[in-house]
């Protein structure tokens, strides 16, 4: 399992986001909605299991990230919401609203009915994912929803280095290579 949790060093990009000095640092995230056909509860089985995968997925940031544990970690609620074609664009910012980074979670799943079907809605704030991260993150959401499909226990594979070890190899580098 090789579960990692504790507070993460700051990176750079991290003190670069704190010296902007955002009027609201939670509104800085990244989504993508999808068409879905999953349930409410498949989704949150998949989260589940996606955030105790990936241990950045647990993270809540109070001028440092801090991932809590998977003891620690609630749930990843789904919430539900019902649109039509007026109301979308209020609803994506309301979600992308309601991040809260101190108390967390970063991440945000949910699901809203519109007329031409349901939409996976998910955001997660940037200082937790990246373009190159979403790929890894949508890979393995797609291998646990067909595992999940077919009836199969949800294994996602050998964990990666985590958000922990990258950021003490970059702090590392940093402290070795400047003059």
């Amino acid at each position: 399992n090789n579960e990692i949790s504790g507070q993460v060093p700051n990176t750079p990009i991290i003190n670069e986001f704190l010296s902007w000095k955002l009027t609201n640092p939670n509104y800085y995230n990244q989504s993508i909605a999808l068409y879905n056909e999953l349930n409410i509860e498949q989704i949150e089985i998949i989260l589940s299991k996606l955030t105790e995968h990936h241990d950045i997925l647990r993270a809540n940031f109070n001028n440092q990230l801090y991932i809590k544990s998977i003891s620690d970690f609630e749930k990843i609620r789904i919430y539900k919401y019902k649109a039509n074609n007026n109301n979308l664009s209020n609803i994506f910012i309301e979600i992308q609203n309601s991040i809260d980074l101190k108390n967390g979670p970063l991440l945000r799943g949910n699901i809203i009915e519109t007329p031409k079907g349901n939409i996976l809605f998910l955001c997660i704030h940037h200082l937790i994912i990246d373009g190159f991260s979403w790929r890894i993150l949508f890979d393995d959401f797609n291998k646990a929803k067909n595992q999940l499909i077919t009836k199969h226990e949800i294994h996602l594979g050998y964990k990666t280095d985590s958000y922990l070890e990258w950021a003490n190899a970059i702090n590392e580098y940093i402290a070795n290579n400047t003059n």
